[in-house]
């Protein structure tokens, strides 16, 4: 009892002491920031208040950029809408858009004009940024509209700066950049002045949707009444979701960048710039109350009830005022807190209510409990082996698991003396653990590995032992010396290990043919680094085919002896490899070879191929080709030598029957640099490295320019310029001319807008691009996307198309005819010339290729086949055009035997389109129609 007193009697010092130190030491703590802005968020949701309806949205969202068709939009629009507001009377516009980069002279001529027009009245935002994406190494970087631009309007400061959590909460009322202090555009917006930078607080109870908004293309439309405007401020800024210009903020979720400046503004605009109110000052003045309150509940001796109901009562009324405040005056109470304060009163209370100490006896005692069960079960039910052995070797406890893993002959069970019953390795390893605990030694002993006999069976056991210190008297020497237990757990890990072996096996070793993969042959060759290698790679000659006949089975016995017969082949062999399915490869040290030359030990090679293999009662005769690298190529690493084995097989394959190849650098110097351009291809289209030219295309009669071809070229960033030559036939096989290909057709359609109207443009198809999609559709779409006339285009196939002539590609040419678009065969003369088909696909133009015009003055043969083309055409009703006109001569002789077109460098060389057309380009001419 007189302990109970002396307790009872410190309480109301140390619940003073505590209370007053919670207003001091929690505030450090970031959480409650975070907890009270929570507090403040769910104040403004549930108090929504309306817009003052000074401030109009006018919003760049999904309609207004379907309206226009591209981003960025042309600054012309900005200057619309900028004339269309000044005419309707409003009082501010600010633009939401940088405007400190140049567009084209004309445009931002027409923005600057309606910007004086304006009269000042137009504000433009500048705005920090970090000058490049490393933010650690980067500098601030001020983004400010052009001078021209700038000089005709108000600049005020745009910058957005999030709290840690991401969230915006305050706005600038002023910025100091550049030495000078600018106002920022809610400021501006409402006519505010403040001298000095500083901050306020948004008001979120402001609702976004009761700020009037309407979509930019409504007001470009005229649909928008005038009166929605007069006498109000209007923000002009991005609303689509493309064009994420968002900010997470509290209540509200994610809205617009343009948004946040028109909430900022309606908060200076209503007043309602949140005022925070100093927490730790009101806490203070609050401790001593709750004080004389605790000390109140503690001498009347109240129910804990009547406590906690009392003290949830005092939050609700605390929460409640603070509701008003922020409602009425905007003013926010960081109750957090204070709530805290008065959640310590209730603890406090709660431990007077309660015999601490006989609490905590009680709950130790029941974790003890709880923890041997534990313990046990988990010794009980464990998949491992687990022994507790004290320090004299006596067995303590062994799980279930123990018999199975160390079987009959060792049977280990609670109260025998373990090194009597256990396997020797294992009982010298508890041994040896117990002795470094009483040598001090508190070391952790590795994991070690045992090998074992088990039943007849060996078993790979992994040991792990842990020793615990036991808590006694420390008065006795002997007890404490002894005062620890080792527990071991012994694993089964001989699956495991057979697993792990099986694995590194097939990680190495083709599991069908017993010969390594590519990666274990380089690896063994590196580990040799002195030997002079030779590489050799080798291709089953005619594996498909017996694959196909005689079935897989009868391959993969066929495979099989195949890299038997190459690991006795020659001694000089070192090591068999697979790479593909039909190809092997050996590693030979030709010192030790039965030739010492390449040459003839790849006739060797080619001979062990000679004898027939016997398979499966029947006799399968293969051939093999063979490609060699002799280390004499410049390649060091092991992985070089195998990659130029295969480069010299590949050039073994085209010859036919059995050979082989030694290594070519110039052969595999042009192949490299192929595979350069393929892996550079879609890079180089997204970086504008491929660019169009144009030839021009004219009447030979009249002379005039009727025409041009866009020849399509390509300045690669390391390679300088690439022959079509090269690339097309690498975009065609990887399938990447479709893509290419649409490229040229749109980029030709805009160039020829600015063209006269009666020159055409030509592009030529890739038959793959018929092959693989539906070019009549996605010609029609560029036609309808870039205005151009179908009459102006024309479509240059090639006759290799006639080979792979397809109901669908007649459908797809007929379709492109009937939509006005020419189609022009290409190169006639040099392929699949064939007059049937000629006669029945639709086509309106026959190109003589230039082979034949070359020699044509003085070449009987050629002056032939041209008059005949020419006559040929006259009679399906074709025009002609000749390529390749170089003199006056050739065009004379052509015009002399029907050829109405014609093209070439008498005409003038492939020119950029700005080039062919100075004019036209200088005027900015368009020629346009719209495609339904």
């Amino acid at each position: 009892m007189r302990i109970w007193i002396g307790r009872a009697s410190k309480f109301p010092i140390a619940a003073a002491l505590l209370l007053l130190s919670v207003p001091i030491v929690l505030p450090s703590f970031s959480f409650l920031t975070s907890t009270d802005n929570l507090l403040t968020e769910w104040r403004s949701a549930n108090v929504l208040r309306p817009a003052s309806g000074k401030f109009v949205f006018l919003a760049i969202d999904k309609k207004s950029l379907d309206a226009v068709g591209v981003w960025p939009w042309p600054r012309t629009i900005y200057a619309d809408v900028v004339d269309k507001l000044v005419a309707t009377g409003v009082n501010d516009i600010f633009i939401d858009i940088d405007f400190s980069a140049r567009s084209t002279a004309a445009a931002d001529e027409r923005l600057a004009d309606a910007l004086e027009k304006a009269g000042g009245g137009v504000i433009l935002p500048v705005f920090l940024q970090h000058a490049a994406a490393d933010r650690n190494q980067a500098s601030l970087a001020i983004s400010r509209p052009l001078p021209l631009f700038a000089q005709n309007a108000w600049l005020a400061t745009a910058t957005v700066r999030p709290d840690r959590d991401a969230h915006v909460r305050r706005f600038a009322v002023a910025e100091e950049i550049d030495g000078a202090v600018l106002s920022s555009v809610p400021t501006v917006m409402t006519g505010l002045d403040f001298a000095t930078p500083g901050e306020f607080a948004i008001d979120f109870s402001i609702d976004p949707q009761t700020v009037p908004t309407f979509s930019i293309a409504d007001v470009l439309a005229g649909v928008v009444p005038e009166a929605s405007f007069r006498g109000r401020s209007v923000v002009i800024g991005a609303y689509a979701t493309e064009l994420k210009d968002v900010f997470s903020v509290p209540v509200h979720g994610v809205i617009s960048g343009p948004m946040l400046h028109l909430l900022a503004a309606e908060t200076l605009a209503q007043n309602r710039a949140l005022q925070t109110i100093e927490p730790t000052s009101v806490a203070l003045a609050i401790a001593p109350v709750l004080v004389l309150l605790m000390v109140l509940v503690w001498a009347q001796h109240l129910s804990l009830r009547a406590v906690f109901a009392g003290l949830i009562l005092v939050s609700l009324v605390l929460e409640t005022v603070a509701l008003a405040l922020q409602t009425y005056w905007a003013m926010v109470l960081p109750s957090t807190l204070l709530h805290l304060m008065i959640v310590a009163v209730g603890l406090l209370c709660f431990l007077v209510e309660l015999d601490l100490s006989y609490w905590v006896a009680k709950l130790a005692g029941i974790r003890t409990r709880n923890s041997d069960r534990l313990l046990q079960q988990v010794i009980s039910d464990s998949a491992d082996a687990v022994i507790v052995v004290d320090p004299s070797g006596q067995v303590i406890n062994a799980s279930a698991t123990t018999r199975s893993i160390l079987g009959a002959d060792y049977v280990v069970v609670p109260g025998a003396n373990f090194r009597d019953v256990a396997p020797p390795g294992l009982a010298r390893l508890v041994d040896k653990a117990l002795r470094m605990n009483r040598a001090d030694d508190r070391r952790s002993l590795e994991p070690e590995e045992l090998s074992i006999f088990v039943e007849g069976e060996l078993r790979i056991l992994e040991c792990r032992i842990t020793v615990s210190l036991l808590e006694v008297d420390a008065s006795d020497e002997e007890q404490a010396e002894n005062a620890c237990i080792a527990c071991l757990t012994v694993r089964d890990m001989t699956k495991k290990r057979q697993y792990e072996k099986q694995l590194e096996y097939l990680s190495e070793y083709d599991e069908l043919t017993d010969t390594l993969y590519r990666g274990a042959l380089i690896r063994r060759m590196e580990l040799e680094p002195g030997r002079a290698w030779t590489v050799c790679a080798i291709n089953i000659h005619r594996f498909a085919v017996v694959n196909a006949t005689l079935g897989r089975d009868v391959g993969d016995a066929l495979l099989r002896s195949v890299a038997a017969r190459l690991k006795g082949a020659d001694p000089a062999i070192r090591h068999v490899s697979r790479l593909g399915s039909d190809v092997f490869c050996v590693a030979v040290d030709l010192a030790v070879a039965s030739v010492s030359d390449v040459d003839g030990f790849a006739e060797n090679l080619i001979a062990a191929f000679a004898k027939p293999f016997d398979m499966q009662q029947s006799s399968v005769s293969i051939g093999a080709r063979v490609g060699v690298c002799g280390g004499n190529a410049g390649e060091s690493a092991a992985a070089g030598l195998v990659e130029a084995a295969e480069i010299a097989l590949e050039t073994a394959c085209k010859t036919t029957g059995t050979g082989y190849s030694i290594y070519d650098p110039v052969s595999a110097g042009k192949r490299a640099r192929l595979r350069i351009l393929e892996g550079d291809m879609r890079q180089a289209l997204q970086t504008g490295e491929f660019f169009l030219t144009f030839q021009e295309q004219v009447d030979l009669s009249s002379g005039q320019l009727i025409g041009a071809e866009a020849l399509i070229r390509w300045q690669h960033r390391r390679l300088g310029m690439v022959s079509p030559l090269d690339f097309v036939s690498i975009a065609e096989a990887n399938g990447f001319i479709t893509e290419l290909g649409r490229w040229v057709l749109e980029e030709s359609c805009r160039a020829a807008l600015s063209w006269p109207a009666h020159v055409s443009v030509a592009v030529n198809v890739s038959p793959i691009q018929f092959a693989k999609g539906d070019m009549a559709r996605e010609v029609k779409a560029i036609l309808r996307e870039t205005g151009l006339s179908p009459q102006r285009l024309q479509i240059e196939i090639t006759e290799s198309v006639f080979l792979k002539g397809t109901d669908q590609l007649t459908r797809q040419l007929q379709e492109l005819r009937a939509l006005g678009v020419q189609i022009a065969l290409d190169d006639f003369g040099t392929g699949y010339s064939s007059l049937a088909y000629i006669a029945n696909f639709p086509c309106d133009k026959i190109k003589i290729d230039q082979s034949f015009v070359r020699n044509l003055v003085t070449d009987v043969t050629s002056q032939a086949i041209v008059r005949s083309v020419a006559t040929l055409a006259a009679g399906l009703g074709l025009k002609v055009l000749a390529e390749g006109i170089e003199d006056q001569h050739q065009k004379d002789f052509l015009l002399m035997l029907g050829c109405g077109e014609g093209q070439g460098y008498l005409f003038g060389k492939p020119k950029a389109s700005s080039a062919l057309f100075p004019d036209a380009a200088a005027t900015g001419r368009r020629h346009a129609i719209a495609l339904s």
